[in-house]
């Protein structure tokens, strides 16, 4: 038996257990580092055997044809080394270990085999186990690996900031009843990946550890501005002879007949008014002239007069809510919007919150009287929910209590007397206290009372 070092690739010598094929996932250079896999197999017709074997090396980066060369050499080295041999040697080869790599002569045919496995038996025979060894197996030169078709490369995306509003304003419908504010956001360039955005809250604008509500991407509002001033008009009819002018930052708007804009379809907020509107002609690029206009909807009547060029313009559609408390009315403070996974929006103040959603509507058909001096006032009530023309039927009052509350101003504008306590639409201003103010009243202002925010919007009369 000849034990000279010796590498030569030795013949097949039989049939044995093997893989037919191996599977080596790698991170392809040429993707990204995505996960790409390299097959090396056998020939079907070349051996019996269907077993496969799968390798994740996907902490490895290679290029595809360098995972083939491994995959084809790591299935070579496999069926090399599944040729074993058994062998009893004297204590003259004890200086052999485990990992040595010999030429082993066995009926003379010579063949490279590394020792896996030696044990020192009691009568002195050395038993030993040894694999088939052939180094030049591993290398497999002239292999390539097939490219990873179909799959695209990975891209790092940088989210845009978030346009985001803060709505204090009137229930934009029915169904949100509750002391509730919108979210309005939305990207600030159509061009950016926008996921959505988180809004946040802040005392002091300084530390924003308070999620008010969060928008998904779905959920994007239509934001633009004003280009123009809309004009002042009544809100008890349509107003045909008005346009105004938006620019949005994204999105479109559609056209809609009266009908359904009388239901809330295309229901926005310009400025502090609440409008809907049945034509949107496109100008210019993202810019629309809004016309066939319902003004002073959810009694935003009193903001039918304020508007100017710049104002915001948000389509209310769909926006999500941030629920609040009745601690927080009166409070001010700061909310920010947040891109999730991306970067901090710009904070809006909010000074006071208001809570909008819950404050009545301005009474209705204010009347004065006089009665032997004696000023009585009347009045309608209106209802923030359900106020739908119904037959034979009042409006639900929409509150725990009915309750209102009359203020009398001079003429400057200042109050110089509260009536309150009143639980039905009338309230009187006698004589002996006019006399007792000192400066005589020119106006009166009526509100219905919530137990929740306190005085709603205001109507006034002369008196």
């Amino acid at each position: 038996m000849d034990l000279d070092p010796d590498t030569e690739p030795p013949p097949d010598t039989g049939p044995v257990s093997r893989w037919r094929q191996v599977n080596l996932t790698f991170a392809d250079l040429a993707k990204d580092q995505q996960p790409n896999t390299a097959i090396g197999q056998r020939s079907g017709a070349s051996t019996d055997s269907r077993r496969e074997v799968s390798l994740d090396a996907t902490t490895l980066a290679l290029d595809a044809d360098t995972a083939r060369q491994m995959a084809d050499g790591y299935l070579r080295r496999t069926w090399t080394k599944a040729q074993t041999a058994k062998l009893a040697l004297t204590r003259g080869y004890t200086k052999c270990e485990p990992g040595d790599a010999y030429t082993l002569a066995l009926d003379d045919v010579s063949r490279a085999f590394k020792l896996t496995r030696l044990e020192f038996g009691a009568n002195g025979v050395l038993t030993t186990e040894w694999e088939r060894y052939a180094p030049a197996v591993h290398a497999a030169s002239g292999l390539s690996g097939a490219p990873a078709d179909g799959l695209a490369p990975d891209v790092v995306t940088a989210f845009g900031y978030t346009k985001g509003l803060f709505l204090d304003i009137p229930l934009a419908r029915d169904a949100d009843d509750g002391l509730v504010a919108y979210l309005a956001g939305a990207p600030y360039s159509p061009d950016v990946a926008w996921p959505g955005a988180e809004f946040y809250r802040s005392d002091d604008g300084a530390s924003y550890d308070v999620s008010l509500g969060s928008v998904a991407t779905a959920q994007g509002a239509t934001i633009g501005y004003a280009m123009s001033a809309l004009p002042d008009a009544l809100s008890t009819c349509w107003d045909n002879g008005s346009v105004v002018t938006v620019k949005l930052y994204d999105g479109e708007l559609t056209s809609a007949p009266k009908a359904q804009g009388a239901g809330g379809v295309n229901r926005a907020l310009l400025g502090d008014e609440i409008i809907g509107f049945t034509t949107a002609t496109l100008v210019a690029e993202n810019t629309y002239q809004l016309s066939g206009l319902h003004r002073g909807r959810r009694g935003t009547e009193w903001a039918t007069g304020s508007h100017a060029s710049g104002e915001r313009f948000v389509l209310l559609d769909g926006l999500p809510r941030a629920t609040l408390g009745a601690s927080d009315v009166g409070d001010s403070f700061y909310v920010r919007p947040t891109t999730n996974g991306g970067a901090n929006g710009f904070p809006q103040h909010v000074a006071p919150f208001t809570g909008a959603s819950l404050k009545p509507y301005a009474p209705c058909h204010l009347t004065v009287t006089e009665d032997s001096g004696d000023l009585v006032f009347g009045w309608t009530r209106r209802a923030r929910v359900g106020g739908a023309w119904r037959d034979l039927q009042d409006v639900p009052l929409g509150e725990g209590s009915e309750a209102y509350v009359v203020q009398i101003l001079d003429g400057a504008g200042d109050v110089i007397r509260t009536i309150s306590g009143l639980t039905s639409p009338t309230a009187t201003y006698t004589a002996a206290q006019q006399s007792e103010d000192s400066s005589a009243g020119a106006s009166a202002r009526v509100m219905q009372v919530s137990a929740t925010v306190g005085n709603g919007y205001a109507a006034e009369i002369a008196i």
